[in-house]
């Protein structure tokens, strides 16, 4: 039976969105919560097709993450 996670899903959610970068790379997230970085990969797939975060993939091996854009958010006049 596996373990519970010590660090939940809506913990990984806020250390991205607190980070004072706005995309992190899969190492970056581990390192913020002090876990193991396969581990964490599979966290944030997971969210990701949860649609709670978005990710971009380069090179078929390096990915980034972030949280999605707030669509109901009032628009910056600084165009």
């Amino acid at each position: 039976m596996p373990r519970p996670p010590t660090v939940s899903d809506d913990d990984i959610v806020d250390a991205i969105r607190e980070h004072e970068d706005a995309v992190l790379s899969t190492s970056e997230v581990a390192d913020e919560l002090s876990l193991k970085r396969r581990g964490t990969l599979n966290r944030l797939k997971d969210l990701h097709d949860e649609g709670r975060i978005e990710s971009k993939t380069f090179q078929d091996r390096f990915a980034v993450w972030w949280i999605p854009h707030d669509d109901d958010a009032p628009e910056s006049d600084d165009r």
